[in-house]
């Protein structure tokens, strides 16, 4: 709590600073225009080096983002593209930047030929409507660099799967939405899976064990379907990591657990278990390897644990049967 906390205050503080530098520096940039000597030719050059300057780095920019955003839908999930343009921050930063642009123009339309004091419409003078011009160039200029920021650290697998795991339970999605974040999900687990990068895809694992909780109590009255799919990609996740690592399928079958426990309607998670125990001993057979019965073992121990701890009768006799299921495959 108390990281949170400093968390905030310490991303408040960012934005003050922010905030203090860019009225310190329009202030300063306008003061220059105005004292020039010739105000007109010095004015008319500068707004239209800034419009000029911010559409041809914008252009820039936005197309090196949208490269490196193709380059990390293959790699990790073509839904990737999806996310990014629908981002908040993306729109935005794009929307600073056209008012800036459209601001500067605007202003190159009605620079007055008899001074910086002139008055534009009411109270209002022309040097004020400079400083607002060099408070949007700098302003411009903080959020660009801090979305260069947001897009190289959003497009690093962890970071996407840690963001898109949190937006479902931190926001309100339609259904396609949701199947398009658990999309994304599953194919950077799956992706680190077949790489062999086991240790990242048990941590995504894990990650979406300690976040069902949240996402279950977010969903639960009225997106039942999600969650079966969300447990259709763990199961996914341990049957497709068995022939790598059966931790994978442990931790798989762990956080299947934790899903049936939760649920009302346990027999989708129920039958879940069953077929990964038995896809893993019939493959473990195959293979003449013992690591089938560390699932089976697991599985035991899993349902021990539960029966110890569940006060629902209907959810004894489940866990029984399962237990006999297993048993079985021994």
């Amino acid at each position: 709590m108390e990281n949170s906390k400093t968390n905030k205050c310490y991303k408040w503080s960012i934005w003050a600073v922010m905030i203090f530098s860019v009225v310190l520096f329009a202030s300063v940039i306008t003061n220059m225009v105005i004292v020039a000597n010739d105000f007109v030719d010095n004015s008319r050059y500068f707004l239209s080096t800034i419009a000029q300057t911010q559409g041809a780095l914008g252009g820039i920019l936005i197309s090196l983002v949208l490269v490196a955003v193709q380059l990390s839908a293959q790699n990790h999930s073509i839904k990737t593209i999806n996310t990014f343009l629908k981002s908040r921050d993306f729109w935005g930063f794009l929307t600073i930047y056209m008012i800036s642009i459209l601001y500067s123009i605007t202003m190159l339309l009605i620079i007055p030929g008899n001074g910086v004091n002139v008055i534009i419409w009411g109270p209002i003078k022309f040097s004020i409507l400079i400083y607002v011009q060099m408070f949007l160039l700098i302003l411009s200029i903080y959020v660009t660099l801090c979305y260069v920021h947001y897009s190289i650290n959003i497009l690093r697998p962890e970071t996407l799967f840690s963001e898109t795991i949190e937006s479902l339970y931190k926001e309100n999605h339609s259904n396609e939405d949701l199947r398009d974040k658990l999309t994304i999900l599953s194919d950077i687990t799956n992706k680190s899976i077949e790489s062999g990068d086991c240790s990242n895809a048990v941590k995504f694992i894990i990650d979406m064990s300690n976040k069902y909780p949240k996402i279950f109590k977010k969903h639960k009255k009225d997106k039942q379907e999600f969650l079966n799919i969300f447990s259709e990609k763990i199961y996914d996740f341990g049957e497709k990591g068995f022939k790598k690592d059966d931790s994978i399928s442990n931790f798989s079958l762990d956080t299947l657990f934790e899903i049936y426990a939760s649920r009302d309607n346990k027999n989708y998670e129920k039958e879940l278990i069953q077929n990964l125990v038995k896809y893993c001993v019939e493959t473990s057979k195959a293979q003449n390897s013992s690591s089938g019965m560390r699932i089976v073992n697991n599985c035991l121990n899993n349902i021990e644990k539960r029966l110890e701890s569940a006060s629902d009768e209907q959810f004894k006799n489940s866990l029984k049967e399962l237990r006999n299921f297993v048993k079985k495959l021994k």
